[in-house]
């Protein structure tokens, strides 16, 4: 017997700023007990958003800082860095 396998729900964008509102739609998908994990991963360079001038560390701190305050470490929503390389 395989143990189940963790659902993750990727919630990417550029999160320039991380809003209330981004963390209402994290917690959302937690409650509809659709994922068991969500990942908020700010998006790397993107030629498309030219005026994304705030580097992506400095996003990724901010995503780590509303997520670290705004929820409990056992709650499930997580910052992924899978982007900065890019």
């Amino acid at each position: 017997h395989q143990p189940a396998r963790k659902r993750i729900a990727i919630y990417g964008g550029s999160f320039n700023p991380i809003t209330n509102a981004h963390l209402n739609v994290a917690a959302e998908i937690m409650h509809s007990k659709l994922a068991d994990e969500v990942w908020i991963t700010p998006c790397g360079v993107r030629p498309d958003k030219p005026s994304l001038k705030t580097s992506m560390i400095h996003r990724l701190v901010m995503c780590h800082l509303a997520v670290d305050t705004t929820f409990g470490s056992r709650f499930g929503v997580k910052v992924c860095d899978c982007e900065a390389d890019k």
